[in-house]
This record gives structure tokens, sequence and C-alpha cells, in this order.
């Protein structure tokens, strides 16, 4: 936060929904005083993630990087925030930064970055991804609620998305441009847990192929009749 890692010593100037990951002050006593940065808290923690959400740009620096680098084999490294004048760094920098050894997805879609001769695709982390599938499948099912189960669905969806929708190797993520595909694989994802949970108010296919079937007809495709 603004004061650095929040501990218990702040839990006056904390938001409730801070509270409950609040550290425990003895946990840095080694600190010996002020407040701890993120280059400080990423020696003590030794973290495996980094996710930028702050609209701050340079806000991970060359130091953190390479501090993170030091603990982790392949940092994953995502400065999401929108646009790209506030990205947090930029993948250059923690490509360089990390000796390339960063995995690494933006919030906007950025050209690839080359090293040692060869192009890397920077995956684009975008919400894109998954909310329309999420949608779709609440729609569809007319659920009871979006459970904590079918979120998990159709995250674990997502990360096993055919390789075929990527498109290079080495992204991280599906490309948008085949957004369609992957919703359809997220929103079967999701309708499955529906089904197991109770959460579908309708009465879906249990068969997987059929299920699936059933999702294809019911998509809808921008086709307009010509008035002219």
């Amino acid at each position: 936060d603004r004061c650095g890692l929040l501990l218990e010593r702040h839990a006056k100037i904390a938001t409730d929904g801070q509270k409950p990951f609040l550290k425990k002050d003895s946990d840095f006593k080694e600190v010996p005083s002020g407040d701890i940065d993120l280059e400080t808290a990423i020696s003590l923690i030794k973290p495996t993630v980094l996710l930028g959400c702050s609209g701050q740009p340079g806000k991970f620096t060359e130091k953190a990087i390479r501090e993170m680098s030091k603990h982790v084999k392949h940092p994953i490294i995502f400065p999401i925030s929108n646009p790209t004048t506030l990205m947090e760094a930029k993948p250059v920098q923690i490509d360089e930064w990390s000796n390339g050894k960063a995995l690494m997805a933006t919030g906007s879609p950025l050209p690839p970055l080359t090293r040692n001769g060869k192009e890397y695709v920077i995956s684009q982390c975008n919400n894109a991804l998954l909310y329309p599938a999420l949608g779709v499948a609440c729609v569809l099912s007319r659920c009871k609620l979006l459970s904590d189960g079918m979120l998990k669905a159709a995250s674990d969806a997502l990360a096993t998305v055919p390789r075929s929708l990527f498109v290079a190797d080495e992204a991280l993520l599906p490309d948008l441009d085949n957004a369609r595909e992957i919703s359809r694989h997220i929103v079967f994802a999701v309708l499955k847990q529906a089904i197991s949970e109770g959460m579908s108010t309708v009465d879906l296919p249990k068969d997987d192929a059929k299920l699936k079937e059933w999702i294809i007809e019911r998509e809808w495709n921008p086709e307009y009749r010509n008035f002219v």
C-alpha cells in the first residue's frame, strides 16, 4: 500500500478489506524501523508472483525484479495496469532485469519482444478471456447463484485451453482472436460445475458431447439481413 507492506501496526489506516491480510509485526522485527517498501518485502518474503494493478508507472523497479529473480527460477510478473503509460514496468525492462527468466503478461496488447534473436509474444491478461463465458454460463443455466466452485471451474478451464488456440508456443495465455472457442471451453466447464452443485435451474444435457452441442446451438451470431 502507500505505506509499504501492511502490518498490524497499520490497523488504524487499513481498510476493512485489507485488515484480514495484515502481517504480524513480529514476523518483520529484523527490519529496524520505518515502512517496508516493495524491494525489502520481496527480499524477506521471496514471492513467486508479482501482480501489478496499481496504476503507478515504474513501481516494479530494477532492484525489485532482480531481487525476485534471485529466489525464483521463473518469476511470474504481470504489470496489468491500463493504459500502457501506467504499467508498473515494461516487458523489455522485466526481461532484461530478470535475465530472460520472467513469465510475463500485460493488461494492454503489446508487440513481441526480441531476446537473443528470437521473438517472444507478450500475452494480454484481459478479463475478456473469462467474463463473457461466465455470463453466458449463468444465462444458459439460469443458475441460482454464481458459486465459488463455478468461478474456480472457469479459472481451471482457462488454464487448460488447447494450445491450438494460442498465438505462439511460448505465450502464457490464449489469443483473444480465438475468444469464441475459448469461451465455449469455459462455458462447458462452468455448466458442468453448475450441474454437479445443483446450481442450474435448467435441465442441462448430462452427456458431455450433447452439452457441448447444446452450447453451440445457443450461441449468438452477428448475422444481419440485407435491406437494400
